[in-house]
């Protein structure tokens, strides 16, 4: 049948969100009249308030919202990145959490001058074991999603965290990058983006995990043995 037979990639391009709304409702009422209405509908957000709109707007359109198998974009990719890659595995936040809270765990790391903000935040609570823990757990679970964000969407601060920060000394939040930074330098960074699984047989203990990362969170091995 020629190239009109070959698969193509249709873009709908707006800035009127009510627009690309139309557009994926026609486009989806098109695949199910081919498909049918039981075939489910595969579609890729960039995240939840995206997903919660569409199938608000879709249920609005056709009565009902319903066979959508919605996955994020970064899910995706990473889904994609391990295909290519199958003794990879890309980072999430909570592999980053699981860092963090590591870190924060590690007398050492803490007593670094830039490390103070932590400290000071990590104590404000009082000196009770039970205090600091709920406080690390609460800081790790923060920062977790944010440092994640931040190889989505800052990949180029990240990369020049390696030799130095980008705020002025005077800057409001200068302090809070000096603090952000550290985790990252105080990491092991071998040149690739990959972390590959663990198959040593050794004995496992808490202990900080190994970042592998060419330029930003990319991946991270949450292997904890004592090789």
């Amino acid at each position: 049948c020629g190239l009109s037979c070959l698969p193509m990639i249709r873009v709908c391009c707006s800035n009127r969100t009510e627009a690309l709304l139309q557009a994926f409702v026609r486009n989806m009422q098109r695949e199910r009249e081919s498909a049918g209405p039981f075939a489910p509908v595969r579609v890729v957000v960039p995240n939840r308030n995206v997903e919660t709109y569409l199938r608000l707007g879709v249920a609005r359109a056709c009565g009902i919202a319903a066979n959508l198998q919605v996955t994020f974009l970064r899910k995706l990719l990473g889904h994609v990145a391990e295909q290519a890659l199958p003794n990879g595995r890309v980072v999430d936040a909570q592999q980053i959490q699981a860092h963090l809270l590591a870190l924060f765990h590690d007398v050492g790391f803490l007593q670094r001058p830039e490390m103070a903000p932590v400290r000071d935040y990590l104590r404000a609570g009082g000196e009770a074991h039970d205090a600091v823990d709920r406080r690390r757990c609460q800081l790790a679970f923060r920062l977790g999603p944010l440092f994640e964000e931040y190889a989505a969407s800052r990949a180029d601060m990240v990369k020049r965290w390696e030799t130095g920060t980008t705020l002025d000394d005077d800057h409001l939040f200068a302090a809070t990058e000096v603090w952000q930074r550290a985790p990252r330098r105080w990491a092991s960074f071998p040149p690739t983006s990959w972390a590959p699984p663990c198959t040593s047989s050794a004995p496992r203990m808490w202990r900080r995990p190994t970042i592998a990362c060419s330029a930003c969170w990319l991946a991270i091995s949450t292997c904890t043995c004592t090789r």
